[in-house]
C-alpha cells in the first residue's frame, strides 16, 4: 500500500525501521569497551561519548537525553548500558540509572553491566560480548509488519544551501513534512541559527502564543550567545558555501531554509534531543553542526532523516560527502535539487529532485517519488551511507562552559 511502510513492531507500539542493539557507554570511561564490543558482535552500533562530567547540570541533562533518547529510538532493538562503577560520579550517567530510563519508556529489552562488577575491563568486555550476542539474537526474532505512514517520524537537515535549497530543494521536504503530518505522524526540523530573521513568520504558524514565544525565546538567546563572542550573526552566516550559492544574507536563507517545514502548524518547539509525544510539526533547538545535528533528530525519536543539500563542495565528481550518516541509528537520505550537485554525487546521492528546478515534474510528481523512495527505505532499502562501513564522530550541542 502507498500509505505504508514495513517496520519491526516495538512494546510501546512504535515502528523501527531498523534493529539495531545499540552499545550505551554511560561515561566516556566505557567507549574502549563500547568499541570491542561493537567490532565483534555483529548487528550493533555503538556510541562513542564526550561523556564530560565537568559541565553545567543543564548540559549533564542535555547529554543524558542524547545517550537515552538515541537508546529509546525506535530503530533500536535492544540496548547494552557499559558503566565503569557503582555510584562514581553524577546520578543521570549510572548506568542502571539510564537503563531504567530506557526500559521505563520503550519496554524493549535493556541490560547494564558495570566494570566493577565483572572483574575488570577485559572481562566486561567478554561479558558485554556475550551480553550483545544474546541481545542480537534476541531482536532476530522480531519481523517486519505492515505499519500505517503515520508511525513514522522523520527529520531534516538542509546544508550548503544555495538559490536551489529554497526554491526547490527544501519544498520538496517541506511537501514530505506535509504528508507524514497528514498522514498522523512526526516530522522535526532544526537549526535555530537558520530561523533568524524568518522567525516571524514560522510564529504565525505556532498552534498557541505559548508555542511561538518559546520559539521566539530560543532565538533571542542564540543571537545574544553569539553576540556574548564578539560576533554578529549576520557576518558569519550566511558561511561562504552559501555565498558561492548564490544567498547573499541571513534572512534570505533562513527564508529559504524554514521551506523545509512544509505548512502544518507548529505544534511544538522542542529543547534539544527532546522528544515528541504526540503527532505534528515540531521545531527542535539545536546547531547548524552536521555531527550534533543529526544525532540529535536521531534522539528525538526520528526514524529516518534527510540532508538536503544545495552546491556541493568542490565541484568536482565524486566529491567528498559532508557527512556518511551521523544519525548512528537512522539512515540518512541525501537529497538535492541543483543539477549539478546531482550529477557529480551520483555515488552518494540518494534522490535527485533536479526536475523539480527545470521544470520537467511539478512539486506533487517529484513529492510523490521521494515518498516513495522513503518508504522502501524505511521498509529495509539501504541508503548510500548505509554502504559504507563508516561511522561519522557525534557531537554534542553544549550551551554551558566546562567547569
Amino acid at each position: 500500500m502507498k500509505d505504508c511502510f514495513y517496520g519491526f513492531p516495538r512494546p510501546d507500539g512504535s515502528y523501527g525501521i531498523r534493529n539495531h542493539v545499540l552499545i550505551l557507554p554511560a561515561s566516556r570511561n566505557c567507549n574502549y569497551m563500547a568499541h570491542r564490543i561493537n567490532s565483534v558482535v555483529d548487528g550493533t552500533k555503538a556510541v562513542i561519548t564526550l561523556g564530560e562530567y565537568g559541565r553545567t547540570t543543564s548540559d549533564r541533562q542535555r547529554l543524558f537525553r542524547f545517550l537515552t533518547g538515541l537508546g529509546c529510538n525506535p530503530n533500536v532493538g535492544a540496548v547494552l548500558v557499559l558503566g565503569d562503577a557503582h555510584d562514581d560520579g553524577h546520578a543521570e550517567f549510572d548506568a542502571g540509572f539510564m537503563a531504567q530510563k530506557i526500559q521505563n519508556e520503550t519496554q524493549k529489552p535493556v541490560v547494564h553491566l558495570y566494570v566493577d562488577d565483572a572483574g575488570g575491563l577485559e572481562c566486561s568486555i567478554g561479558k558485554g560480548i556475550g551480553h550483545a550476542r544474546t541481545l542480537v539474537q534476541q531482536v532476530s526474532r522480531i519481523f517486519r509488519e505492515n505499519a500505517p505512514l503515520g508511525k513514522l517520524q522523520v527529520g531534516v537537515k538542509c546544508g550548503a544551501s544555495d538559490y536551489t535549497s529554497g526554491i526547490a530543494g527544501n519544498k520538496l521536504i517541506g511537501y514530505i513534512f506535509d504528508r507524514i503530518v497528514n498522514a498522523g505522524g512526526k516530522a522535526v526540523f532544526s537549526e535555530t541559527v537558520e530561523v533568524i530573521g524568518a522567525e516571524h513568520i514560522l510564529a504565525k504558524r505556532a498552534v498557541s502564543r505559548n508555542v511561538a514565544e518559546k520559539l521566539l525565546e530560543y532565538v533571542r538567546k542564540t543571537e545574544s550567545e553569539i553576540q556574548r563572542t564578539g560576533e554578529d550573526v549576520r557576518r558569519i552566516n550566511p558561511i561562504p558555501e552559501n555565498i558561492t550559492g548564490g544567498i547573499t544574507t541571513l534572512e534570505e536563507k533562513s527564508l529559504g531554509a524554514i521551506v523545509k517545514s512544509g505548512t502544518a502548524p507548529l505544534s511544538g518547539v522542542l529543547d534539544y534531543c527532546e522528544r515528541p509525544h504526540s503527532p505534528g510539526l515540531y521545531f527542535m533547538h539545536g546547531w547548524m553542526h552536521s555531527y550534533s545535528l543529526m544525532p540529535s533528530l536521531a534522539a528525538a525519536g526520528c526514524q529516518i532523516v534527510f540532508y538536503q543539500l544545495g552546491v556541493q563542495e568542490g565541484r568536482c565528481k565524486d566529491p567528498v560527502n559532508h557527512t556518511v550518516d551521523p544519525a548512528l541509528i537512522s539512515p540518512m537520505l541525501y537529497t538535492t535539487a541543483n543539477p549539478l550537485t546531482a550529477d557529480n554525487m551520483q555515488f552518494n546521492l540518494d534522490f535527485d529532485a533536479s526536475a523539480l528546478l527545470s521544470g520537467k515534474l511539478t512539486l506533487e510528481d517529484i513529492g510523490e517519488k521521494l515518498l516513495t523512495k522513503t518508504i522502501s527505505v524505511a521498509s529495509g532499502e539501504l541508503s548510500a551511507g548505509e554502504t559504507l562501513n563508516y561511522n561519522d564522530p557525534l557531537d554534542v550541542f553544549f550551551d554551558g562552559p566546562f567547569l
